[in-house]
């Protein structure tokens, strides 16, 4: 599921960096891609979770931002895997 992701975001226009290595949490993905602001690094993430055979994603977008990219994933991942324990599978509603 990982290389159908990482195939998913790559080659975004503007020199975009190849997303961060994916994490798996609770049975979700959690798939790291900050990208370059006027303020830093923007948190953003693609959250993933196969449910009944079809994948369903949620763009994980936050209005923060970090000083570095590294800072960025981190800062990510983190308000995923909260995001993840306050609404679980609901992220895909509507989807």
């Amino acid at each position: 599921m990982f290389e159908f992701l990482r195939k998913l975001v790559s080659g975004t226009p503007g020199g975009t960096p190849a997303p961060a290595d994916p994490v798996d949490y609770n049975g979700f993905q959690i798939l790291p891609t900050p990208s370059k602001s006027d303020g830093g690094w923007r948190v953003q993430a693609l959250i993933t979770k196969e449910l009944q055979g079809e994948v369903k994603t949620h763009q994980f977008i936050r209005a923060d931002t970090v000083g570095d990219r590294q800072g960025a994933i981190e800062m990510t991942i983190s308000k995923a895997r909260r995001t993840i324990d306050e609404q679980g599978e609901r992220i895909f509603r509507g989807k």
